[in-house]
């Protein structure tokens, strides 16, 4: 008996290479539905992470916005609690505006926590920027929520290195205008009719 590497089986008529070439079709199949699953689920996938599925070696590694998921769920629990419902729907909001940016630069649904890096953060700046998400300070409390998640990641070992070690938040000063004395008497007027 002769493999074949071109055809992926053994070469003969006998018992043993029917029954080999039998065992490797059937792992062939397991596989493809490994694969299959991981479309299915619109999960992003490795070749690796495919052979610890069939050899049920779990070591699903955390996703960006599974994390981020995690994160706000638990954030919703505790709104009137510890955080406001204002403060929620902002992780919710950056949230969604990573999604729409890795639909936009990564063509996919969702990217393993271990593939952000500086080149991820700047990119993700450039977007919320050039989609007129907001105003400077805007966009940075937006990246400052996504830093947040960031760090759990790296608390948790989930990542080996904080991306946003050289990454500077660019805050801009806002002047604010007194109120003037007629301004003030409007307000009196106002409170003291309720």
């Amino acid at each position: 008996m002769k493999w074949n590497s071109v055809s992926g089986k053994l070469n003969g008529n006998t018992e043993e290479a029917f029954q080999l070439n039998k065992y490797i079709n059937s792992i062939k199949v397991k596989l493809y539905n490994i694969q299959e699953k991981f479309i299915l689920e619109d999960k992003p996938y490795t070749a690796i992470m495919i052979k610890n599925k069939f050899l049920n070696k779990d070591d699903e590694r955390k996703t960006l916005i599974q994390i981020f998921k995690e994160h706000n769920d638990q954030i919703e629990k505790l709104v009137g609690k510890s955080y406001s419902f204002g403060c929620y729907k902002r992780y919710v909001r950056t949230s969604n505006h990573l999604k729409n940016y890795i639909k936009s630069e990564y063509k996919t649904e969702d990217i393993f926590v271990r593939e952000v890096d500086l080149k991820f953060i700047n990119g993700f700046e450039y977007f919320l920027k050039t989609k007129d998400i907001g105003n400077q300070n805007t966009i940075t409390k937006y990246l400052t929520n996504f830093k947040k998640i960031i760090r759990i990641a790296y608390a948790n070992n989930w990542i080996d290195k904080d991306p946003f070690f050289h990454w500077k938040a660019k805050w801009k000063a806002v002047e604010r205008d007194f109120l003037s004395e007629l301004d003030i008497n409007k307000l009196h007027h106002i409170l003291d009719a309720f």
